[in-house]
């Protein structure tokens, strides 16, 4: 039975957790099937569909690739590799392979896991990672400059060190997530580009009359999309509400193409920051996609929350802080409105409506 192909612009992200009890150890890992069929050649009838046969049948080949790129050690001490299982499952609408890998480990010692799978071959890889031994749970994202994940023993030191390292890892991990989220990044600065002008009753753009109305506008809206997008990520990561399946991939593509076209012709309600906040709330089922998968429960999810919101947030203002002095000192140029803010919305109108299109599998990748 052929597996289904996972969603070319997905981003490549791993699912691992290691436990330890007594000399017993096992690490689950859920990769992707396309980032294991990058590990391992298995289409072997080249029909770009990967069958259960056919990853039966490379589970030797990626065993070794695991065993090279995954190492488990207790107490100082390498744990020693005995058998793996493997499964499918699913990660946010995508295809996953689950391998199920046991290790016989010294009995006591904290558990510390290296990963290094992918990172040479794609570095904006990630690895949701957690480490269960001796009553203490610990969770960071793992990344090529930062592929090391140690339980400590729960002391009060320890465990405040943790702490730390679990905020900064995933406040990094949150900056790079805005920074790197090319749809994102686009729907907010397609919100951006007509803070600086006022609309008339006839739907046209004028410059704002002074920098102190323009900088309220901008703060008023970079302001509601946070609140919005904030909401819908606590409440998902908390458990509150379900996560959404792939659809809102497409709406995320969507609120683009409504952004982008509202900026032509007045179509969505106004102000500018009642539309942030309420398409933000799709953004933050987007910036919940993985952390909803960590496997944290409870106050274990404040910390990794906390620290990737505010990850997100530092990333949006690192772009306001770059663009906004162009656009208070372009405002005024006739130029800005018809070349600017028109003829980039028109570029993010196309660039949003093929995303949708690509995430309805109606249009594939256009890159090879």
């Amino acid at each position: 039975m052929p597996i289904p192909p996972a969603l070319g612009h997905s981003a490549s992200t791993a699912y691992v957790t290691a436990a330890a009890d007594g000399r017993a150890a096992s690490l689950r890992l859920d990769l992707s099937v396309t980032d294991s069929a990058s590990l391992v050649p298995m289409d072997i009838n080249r029909d770009r569909q990967i069958t259960w046969g056919e990853l039966l049948d490379a589970q030797p080949a990626l065993a070794a690739v695991l065993a090279s790129n995954l190492q488990l050690s207790r107490g100082g001490k390498g744990c020693t590799y005995m058998s793996e299982s493997l499964a499918m499952t699913e990660h946010n609408g995508e295809p996953y392979v689950r391998f199920n890998l046991a290790y016989a480990c010294a009995a006591r010692g904290a558990l510390s896991l290296d990963y290094r799978l992918l990172f040479a071959r794609d570095a904006s890889h990630r690895a949701l990672a957690q480490i269960r031994a001796d009553g203490d749970t610990t969770a960071a994202l793992l990344s090529p400059t930062h592929n090391h994940l140690n339980n400590h023993l729960n002391t009060a030191g320890n465990s405040a060190a943790n702490g730390r390292s679990t905020l900064v890892n995933f406040w990094r991990e949150g900056v790079a997530h805005i920074l790197a989220g090319y749809d994102h990044l686009l729907f907010l600065l397609t919100l951006l580009l007509p803070c600086v002008l006022l609309r008339t009753k006839g739907g046209r753009w004028q410059p704002s009359p002074g920098i102190a109305p323009a900088v309220r506008q901008i703060v008023a809206v970079v302001t509601a999309f946070t609140l919005g997008h904030s909401i819908t990520l606590a409440l998902v990561i908390l458990g509150y509400i379900p996560q959404p399946g792939p659809w809102i991939e497409t709406a995320i593509a969507l609120s683009i193409v409504l952004a982008a076209l509202n900026n032509l012709t007045p179509l969505l309600p106004q102000p500018g920051w009642l539309l942030a906040a309420a398409l933000g709330l799709l953004h933050g089922f987007g910036f919940a996609g993985a952390l909803r998968d960590i496997g944290l429960e409870g106050g274990q999810l404040l910390l990794p929350l906390l620290g990737f919101n505010l990850g997100v947030e530092s990333g949006q203002l690192l772009v306001v802080a770059i663009v906004l002095p162009l656009l208070l000192g372009l405002r005024r140029y006739p130029f800005y409105r018809t070349g600017v803010v028109a003829g980039g919305s028109c570029c993010a109108a196309v660039l949003g409506a093929i995303w949708m299109l690509q995430t309805l599998g109606i249009l594939g990748p256009l890159a090879p």
